[in-house]
């Protein structure tokens, strides 16, 4: 789960406050915390997956090669 300000964040950059919605108010609802949860998670920069982050990786053909 995000941290409240990462949420704080999301509340803000929502329509919720144009609503009248107080951020209090809005975690007091299961659904917006979800909503508010995954605008979060969308707006946090993800890390890349390395190419080589298995241990036994997939052998790779000449057509697979960039």
């Amino acid at each position: 789960m995000p941290a409240t300000a990462d949420l704080q964040t999301a509340f803000n950059t929502s329509q919720l406050p144009r609503l009248g919605y107080t951020f209090e108010r809005a975690m007091q609802s299961k659904a917006l915390v979800t909503c508010l949860t995954r605008l979060a998670q969308r707006k946090t920069p993800q890390q890349p997956i390395p190419k080589n982050s298995r241990k036994n990786a997939a052998q790779t053909y000449w057509y697979n090669k960039d």
